[in-house]
């Protein structure tokens, strides 16, 4: 694997350039090492108005068990 920068069980490996007028989001092209896949990771700054509802999402969907899913 190429170098990277790692938080917890993920690499970020190429900063996407996206073409919005929402700036402070950030896209990654990630690897997550425990499931040995490809991954998308967005960023987004501890104090956006956002980020509460990012994560209240974020852990919903966690709960969510289907097989179609990984």
């Amino acid at each position: 694997m190429i170098e990277s920068r790692r938080i917890a069980r993920y690499a970020f490996l190429d900063e996407v350039a996206l073409q919005r007028e929402d700036r402070e989001v950030v896209l990654w092209r990630g690897f997550d090492e425990v499931l040995a896949r490809d991954v998308s990771i967005r960023l987004l700054p501890q104090d956006d108005p956002r980020a509460t509802a990012v994560i209240a999402a974020a852990q919903a969907s966690a709960l969510v068990e289907d097989r179609r899913l990984l």
